[in-house]
């Protein structure tokens, strides 16, 4: 194909036009890109939120499981707690077990 001026001005224009269209893609994507970005880290901000708090929650139950255990030994009714909870355990369990 030889290059003529119609030829020149043909390409010029649709040369144009499709870096116009490519420019607008590359602009949605980038915007498409960052929402998702921006909810990827809300999201992970939430998660490790959450994360702390349970974590404190469960130091704080450690912590109190470790004083009664320290405890049951000298205090009959720390023990007979102890006892209650292990015996509704092992019912639960032998339920859990014989179920098919």
């Amino acid at each position: 194909m030889k290059l003529t001026e119609a030829n020149f001005q043909m390409v010029v224009k649709i040369g144009g036009l499709i870096l116009a269209m490519s420019a607008v893609a590359n602009l949605y994507l980038l915007l498409r890109y960052r929402e998702v970005y921006r909810d990827a880290s809300r999201a992970e901000l939430a998660v490790l939120q959450q994360g702390a708090a349970l974590s404190f929650q469960i130091q704080t139950l450690e912590a109190i499981v470790r004083e009664f255990t320290i405890r049951a030994p000298t205090d009959p009714g720390i023990a007979s707690i102890f006892k209650h909870y292990q015996t509704t355990n092992t019912v639960k369990a032998a339920t859990t077990e014989t179920k098919p």
